[in-house]
């Protein structure tokens, strides 16, 4: 009777710690995929001009300026790549030497944001990886500093959402919580060291 006892508890135990077979572990992260292409950021594989996020200036957001059509909600701990998808006339692969590529900064009350990664162009499907690590209910805002492409409208908007709402869909699924315009800190964006 104690060899059978043994037997069920270190099988719950064991269940307990790596779950029942064939569901998926807690630990597995969501990724969700973006697109850097026409210059705008996006959810599909090619972006439109009314992609664009918000309004930037050189000093950072325009206060009221954000696109709610083109928002995309990611859940809360997943991690989002940015593919460079930009090749084909008026892309910036056509135009030479004069676009190397596509960053995506973080907006964090500073004027040059913070650096998150690059991708070259003329270099395939290069991408950007990024642990989203805010809570659910907050607006990140980015954009692509390389020759100043957010004047042409490249910044995104990320909703971070409870992992069970996150859609990708770009569509508000709920009201965002989001810090005034340059209120937030450097301290409170995911993956920044």
């Amino acid at each position: 009777m104690r060899w059978v006892l043994l037997k069920a508890t270190v099988i719950a135990s064991l269940l307990v710690a790596f779950g029942q077979v064939g569901e998926p572990s807690a630990t597995t992260e969501d990724t969700v995929e973006l697109t850097m292409s026409n210059f705008r950021y996006c959810a599909t594989p090619t972006c439109a001009p009314d992609d664009q996020g918000y309004v930037r200036l050189s000093s950072g957001p325009v206060a009221g300026a954000d696109n709610p059509s083109a928002i995309i909600d990611v859940p809360e701990g997943s991690r989002v790549t940015w593919v460079y998808r930009d090749i084909g006339p008026g892309s910036c692969d056509s135009f030479g030497d004069e676009c190397p590529g596509h960053d995506v900064r973080f907006e964090d009350g500073t004027p040059q944001g913070v650096k998150m990664g690059f991708a070259a162009a003329r270099s395939g499907p290069t991408t950007v990886t990024v642990k989203i690590s805010q809570a659910a209910g907050t607006l990140v805002r980015y954009f692509c500093s390389v020759n100043n492409h957010y004047q042409t409208g490249q910044t995104g908007i990320l909703r971070v959402v409870a992992p069970a709402d996150a859609t990708v869909s770009g569509q508000p699924a709920s009201p965002p919580t989001a810090p005034p315009t340059g209120a937030s800190s450097r301290a409170a964006l995911g993956g920044v060291s």
